[in-house]
């Protein structure tokens, strides 16, 4: 036995109407149990996780709440009077012996909690170790995964329009889904794409067909109406490969291998497009719970402009000159560059037109192409068709994704200027990719786009600007833990406490406030997500949302953000451990 783990643990409970407490040895857990009738999974995961892990046992804590929380935010809830036998489980990791058991009443004396079926809840940020895989879900440890919505009771079983069920019966509003613009399933989308099952070949992409004839046409048809400077679409898997097809086209078309963007940038986790992300937590290697990262090197030199960060979706008043003062040294940083990119939204920078119009000008006296990044927010969530609208410059590429496949399929884009494609001239782009552009994406990708246009989704999300804006006012004048909230149409961003950006690596074992927010978000019926940060809330609401729906997100948000004011106190770093809360 590891010198590091306690040998003995007391469990307590009742099997029928007879209370047992019973010391149980670690050695206990291969084979059956000697003079132990009451076991139980709770027991099991205390001894396989941190050894699996390869960490040290830490004694059990109380939390706030009243039930037992793991040392490293794992808590296990489970419900009493399951009868029947479980002989002989084994896995990979081990065996162990189950028999007529039922919920014991405490662990070393500190009562468990009973209100909920068995469920391995996580309260983690980006959990990789194998400890936490097993705490997810113990009979599907092959799945790796990185996710931005907290884990915790969130097993989505079904998604039905705004709204998603979860495993344990709750149905709760989905906030947290960026490629959810026109909910869960949408029946046109998914009529299309059946369609498409049902006639289309699997083609690679150097094919054209119809439908991706067809689907191209309606993009600069629709998305792109009246802007006549656009000269050709190329279909990709994902917004993180657009924006790396687009950034070595630029390193081919201009001969120069570095790029600039703005600070607080996330492009993707792709080839170049991860080059430029410049959040720190988002760097593509590994980030240890034990605390310490091993990022992956860039490929190409990356330099990173100053951005003035606004509140409530105040960029659009920023001035001319005072978009000037902050790209003051623009063209320095610009010059010997084959491309800055800039996007709308990644970290809390949302859209101001003079910025971007003062940019692209500097962009072009430094002969350095322009990529807007719309993979967040182009067709129409922030109020726009695409976000560079807003401004008088155009980009010489653009990039798409997101919810381009109406969460059906994965679908993005890129959108050459005719400029770009005169540069390609009689060459051939050689990027390829045997999956993309398929007849599925481009059947998604065009009946969203048509479902935006007849409905005028992107006139409502426009017109909800203000309300959701105020209910945010409201938000941020009720609870001091907030310390700042900026948004556009139905993208907004909530910071609490005050947590540097640049210093967060997402590393370590403490719970972020972001995650216990979150949670407590998801508790009050909405599901919002977190952005890898360690102090930000991501509220991304669906197109079709009802009033009664944004009234029901709201109220949900303030449940979360009283638990924010008892962790965070005004001022106060955002980082805390769970269990921190009196």
């Amino acid at each position: 036995m590891s010198p590091h783990i306690r040998p003995k643990r007391q469990v307590s409970g009742c099997v029928n109407g007879t209370r047992h407490d019973v010391d149980v040895n670690a050695s206990d857990f291969h084979g059956p149990l000697p003079d132990l009738e009451v076991v139980c999974r709770i027991v099991v995961t205390w001894y396989m996780i941190p050894v699996l892990a390869r960490r040290p046992l830490e004694p059990w804590r109380p939390s706030p709440h009243g039930h037992l929380l793991w040392p490293d935010r794992i808590q296990i809830v489970l419900i009493p009077g399951h009868s029947g036998s479980e002989r002989n489980q084994s896995s990979r990791f081990g065996s162990y012996f189950l028999t007529q058991w039922s919920l014991p009443s405490s662990i070393d004396g500190t009562p468990v909690r009973t209100d909920r079926a068995i469920d391995y809840q996580r309260d983690t940020d980006h959990a990789h170790s194998l400890g936490d895989r097993l705490a997810s879900n113990m009979s599907s440890s092959a799945l790796l995964r990185t996710g931005i919505v907290p884990d915790a009771r969130s097993r989505p079983v079904n998604g039905e329009g705004t709204y998603i069920t979860l495993a344990d019966g709750r149905r709760v509003i989905d906030a947290s889904a960026t490629p959810l613009a026109l909910g869960h399933r949408h029946p046109r989308i998914l009529e299309a794409v059946g369609q498409a099952l049902r006639t289309s070949p699997t083609l690679d992409e150097g094919f054209s067909t119809s439908l991706r004839e067809s689907t191209a046409e309606e993009l600069l048809r629709t998305v792109f109406a009246g802007e006549d400077w656009v000269g050709g679409v190329r279909f990709a898997l994902t917004g993180s490969e657009a924006n790396d097809m687009a950034l070595s086209l630029a390193q081919a078309l201009t001969g120069r291998s570095g790029f600039v963007t703005r600070e607080r940038a996330y492009h993707g986790m792709v080839g170049l497009a991860r080059d430029i992300t410049v959040q720190p937590q988002w760097h593509g290697g590994l980030s240890s719970r034990s605390g310490g990262v091993r990022p992956v090197p860039r490929s190409s030199p990356v330099r990173v402009l100053p951005f003035p960060q606004g509140r409530f979706g105040d960029g659009l008043a920023l001035s001319r000159d005072q978009a000037e003062d902050a790209l003051a040294d623009g063209e320095a940083l610009l010059a010997d560059s084959a491309a800055v990119i800039i996007d709308y939204t990644q970290g809390g920078c949302y859209p101001a037109p003079a910025y971007q119009d003062v940019l692209a000008r500097k962009a072009r006296s430094t002969h350095t192409l322009w990529i807007a990044d719309e993979v967040v927010t182009g067709f129409g969530k922030c109020g726009r068709w695409l976000n560079f609208q807003r401004g008088e410059e155009r980009p010489d590429i653009v990039t798409l994704g997101k919810s381009m496949g109406g969460g059906v399929a994965p679908a993005a884009a890129v959108v050459l200027s005719k400029d770009m494609i005169e540069l390609i001239g009689d060459s051939n782009w050689a990027n390829y990719s045997s999956m993309r552009s398929s007849d599925l994406a481009a059947a998604a990708a065009r009946e969203f786009v048509r479902v935006i246009a007849e409905e005028d989704y992107v006139r409502r999300a426009d017109a909800l600007h203000d309300s959701i804006e105020a209910g945010m006012r409201t938000l941020a004048a009720t609870h001091p833990s907030v310390s700042r909230v900026d948004g556009r149409g139905l993208h907004w961003w909530i910071e609490v406490g005050d947590s540097d950006w640049r210093q967060w690596r997402g590393d370590g074992r403490d719970v972020s406030v972001a995650t216990q927010v979150a949670a407590a978000v998801l508790d009050a019926g909405a599901m919002v997500a977190t952005t890898g940060e360690a102090n930000v809330v991501l509220v991304t609401l669906p197109m079709i949302i009802e009033d009664r729906e944004l009234d029901a997100v709201l109220s949900a948000l303030d449940h979360g953000l009283a638990l924010a004011d008892r962790i965070v106190p005004e001022g106060a770093p955002s980082r805390s451990r769970t269990g921190a809360v009196t």
